[in-house]
């Protein structure tokens, strides 16, 4: 099964490479413009970090986390939006336009931004009575923005509509979700953000395109996950026919 979700998710990526690096150049480089122009003041040095009770820890780390929360509430759906549409033309076996990309991700980024805020508070809320109701409802939750594009729901309906599908393969989307984000990590330490130049200005500059290429590939286990969401909603014949095509 996940040798088969690898494969349609790498076929239908780069196929449709060229309008995935136009996506990452519009979400990517001011998401990761807006991380490389964070304060250093901000930021604490690992050896500090170790250093700090749990309490201050969190409360050193509010300005980043406040952060880091509204780039994932306004940028990340938008590349899984993107996917989502893609994934919707691999299937119907039709091309991948722009006009379609931006039809479902500008025109629904309202309902994108929404949704996001919801599931990221939900799991915020859940963090904080320990860690275990928060990664449950980061997994029963996760395909929220799939949903939007597959389903045109949005708000507590798209949350609602994730669990459904997640519903009866919580362990098997466990797994899913583990590999694909210990693949990005491992990936992201190839690129990570490094000093270039002794300019400050041009160290930043070639950080956001550094780490807007390091995201561009890194997309593709964004799209193997989207494909296992069509692989638990679609039937086995439409999944190995989509392997097949094209």
């Amino acid at each position: 099964m996940l040798f088969q979700i690898f494969k349609v998710a790498y076929k239908a990526f780069s196929k449709s490479f060229r309008y995935i690096i136009l996506i990452s150049l519009f979400v990517n480089i001011p998401r990761n413009a807006i991380i490389a122009w964070i304060p250093d003041a901000w930021l604490m040095p690992i050896n500090m970090l170790f250093q700090m009770e749990l309490q201050e820890l969190l409360t050193a780390m509010i300005p980043v986390r406040i952060v880091m929360y509204i780039l994932w509430i306004i940028f990340d759906p938008l590349i899984i939006a993107a996917f989502a549409y893609i994934a919707l033309q691999w299937f119907a076996k039709e091309e991948v336009e722009l006009p379609g990309i931006l039809d479902n991700t500008l025109q629904k980024w309202p309902s994108l931004i929404i949704t996001a805020f919801l599931f990221h508070s939900l799991m915020m809320l859940g963090t904080m009575f320990f860690i275990i109701p928060g990664l449950y409802i980061m997994i029963v939750f996760t395909f929220y923005a799939v949903v939007v594009i597959d389903r045109g729901k949005w708000g507590f309906p798209a949350l609602v509509e994730s669990f459904r599908v997640v519903k009866g393969n919580f362990f098997r989307t466990l797994l899913v979700l583990a590999i694909t984000s210990a693949l990005v990590a491992a990936f992201n330490t190839l690129i990570t953000y490094s000093r270039y130049f002794d300019s400050d200005f041009a160290n930043r500059i070639a950080n956001v395109l550094m780490l807007t290429l390091r995201d561009t590939y890194t997309g593709y286990f964004t799209m193997v996950l989207v494909m296992y969401y069509f692989y638990l909603t679609k039937t086995k014949e439409d999944f190995n026919a989509a392997e097949e095509s094209k």
